[in-house]
């Protein structure tokens, strides 16, 4: 008997065996550039020339530093999927996925050129072990007189149990000149993303959506709060509305996903539709933003703590992101058919 369980249990290892927990992440990673100019990008800053003196073993840190974030987040176990923005390319994102510690979990991942002036996008991995890709398309935001910003990442696909996601990864318009005279744009692409989602559930109103990303507002703010319509969780949950895994973290001062003057805010969300609350394969508490120690440092404004930048203005300081990133949790093992 004891020879069939140690059979048993070198058979069972060697096969290996999937997570009943599917972590989903985001993270603006900040600025993650190549060392080559892109002649039709603005990306002189991050050069071995330019003003950041941005050099191959900068590079290296700083691939191996959203490594180590993305490997601590999944606790010795892969993230299914991982949100990235602030991304440059393709060649930046092989690096990571292939030549960093996370290479061992074999990450595949979707990434397309958007039309950004610093040349910096959206993307997704996803360990394939966990999540099986179906389809993927960018979703272009074209402003009045032409212009246009960083394209919507649209992905689809199915966890290891055969549940259908709708993923959206987004990276609004920043608040460069002021909130008000930008929401607009910002605006402009909750809007789309709130077109796709009602799309997606006329077809089928218990659809699996999940949006991702920094949306450059918080969630009580008009693009998110009316535009898209996401909702703090307050039950009863409607499998056909979206709502905010991160409204419980709004107002509180010692905590965030960005600072900026020394006042935390919650730019950086994972949104959800009804359903995978009402399923049981979402806790409404499972949200999360990953604060390790090493991602902090210290700030001498007001006594307390800020995301550690790579750079401190034009110094380097071998740090991770302005931003922390957000987790959220789904049993797929509990979904309710």
């Amino acid at each position: 008997m004891r020879k069939l369980i140690i059979l048993f249990l070198i058979f069972y290892c060697s096969i290996g065996f999937s997570t009943p927990t599917f972590r989903i992440m985001f993270y603006n990673v900040e600025n993650y550039f190549d060392t080559i100019d892109d002649p039709e990008k603005n990306d002189n800053d991050f050069l071995p020339d330019g003003k950041k003196h941005w050099t191959s073993s900068k590079m290296e840190e700083k691939k191996n530093s959203i490594a180590r974030v993305i490997a601590t987040v999944g606790e010795g176990s892969p993230p299914a999927i991982v949100g990235l923005c602030e991304v440059e390319n393709d060649y930046v994102l092989k690096l990571l996925t292939r030549y960093s510690p996370i290479k061992k979990w074999k990450y595949n991942f979707v990434h397309y050129e958007s039309p950004d002036s610093r040349g910096i996008d959206v993307a997704l991995l996803y360990d394939k072990t966990q999540f099986e890709l179906i389809s993927s398309k960018c979703i272009p935001i074209i402003f009045s007189k032409g212009r246009s910003t960083r394209d919507i990442l649209y992905v689809s696909g199915k966890t290891n149990n055969g549940i259908l996601l709708h993923v959206f990864v987004t990276h609004a318009p920043s608040r460069i000149g002021g909130k008000n005279n930008s929401e607009p744009r910002r605006v402009a692409v909750m809007s789309m993303i709130k077109q796709h989602c009602d799309s997606i559930l006329a077809v089928n109103s218990n659809a699996n959506i999940v949006i991702m990303g920094d949306f450059n507002d918080t969630p009580e703010d008009t693009s998110i709060r009316v535009t898209l319509g996401a909702k703090p969780l307050v039950e009863p949950f409607c499998n056909d509305s979206l709502y905010n895994m991160l409204y419980s973290f709004v107002g509180n001062p010692y905590i965030g996903t960005h600072k900026h003057q020394s006042q935390w805010s919650v730019l950086d969300q994972i949104i959800v539709s009804g359903n995978l609350l009402n399923t049981g394969m979402l806790n409404p508490n499972s949200a999360y933003i990953f604060r390790a120690d090493f991602l902090l440092e210290e700030d001498k404004r007001n006594m307390n703590v800020r995301p550690k930048r790579t750079y401190n203005g034009l110094r380097y300081q071998e740090g991770y992101s302005d931003h922390l990133p957000v987790v959220i949790k789904l049993e797929t093992q509990s979904f309710i058919q």
